[in-house]
Parts: C-alpha cells; sequence; structure tokens
C-alpha cells in the first residue's frame, strides 16, 4: 500500500494506482520510477491480492464482531407467518405517558 496506510474503503479497486510496495528507507530515483511504472501497470494479480486482503480483512471484523457480541446475538429461528411481539424502546416510554391522565 502506498506510504504505508491500508484503505479502508477503496473507492475504485480497478484503478489501483495506490498499491505500492512498503517503502521504508530512501529509494532512488529510477526505483521510485520503477514503482510508478508497476502502479499503472495495474497487474491482475496486484488486483487480486488487494481483493483477498478486503475480503479477508472483512471476514476478520465479522468475526471480531461475532465474538464480542455473542452474548446479544441470538437466532430464533422463526418460521414464516409466525408472530413475533417487537419492543420498540423509543415508542413505548411515549405511548405510556399519554394514557395517563
Amino acid at each position: 500500500m502506498a506510504h504505508g496506510v491500508e484503505p479502508l474503503l477503496p473507492l475504485d479497486i480497478t484503478e489501483a494506482t495506490f498499491m505500492l510496495p512498503d517503502i521504508s528507507a530512501l529509494a532512488p530515483t529510477d526505483g521510485l520510477v520503477a514503482l510508478r511504472a508497476r502502479q499503472l501497470a495495474k497487474r491482475d494479480e496486484d488486483l487480486a491480492l488487494i481483493h483477498q486482503r478486503i475480503l479477508s480483512s472483512r471476514l476478520a471484523s465479522v468475526r471480531e464482531f461475532e465474538k464480542r457480541f455473542a452474548n446479544t446475538i441470538h437466532d430464533h429461528d422463526f418460521s414464516p407467518g409466525a408472530l413475533v411481539l417487537v419492543l420498540n424502546k423509543k415508542v413505548e416510554p411515549a405511548s405510556n405517558a399519554k394514557c395517563k391522565p
């Protein structure tokens, strides 16, 4: 990634000019020109690599979310047509206040 920063939401993944190898030291001019040429080449393997990184990052985020909220996530497996009682906490206090004199 360019500048050592991985984009969280690449807006146009097919225009992969933001992809660079990790640059941690000073590079000569010809090396920088070669890196820019590689950026402009938009290699398919680079696009596949960034796609894989984004996909694995999203899956890791989903696993972390499920792990963090494992106690509150419930799969009730309601059948189609089943009646379900839902509490809307924003409306409930207001409806109680309306019923009082």
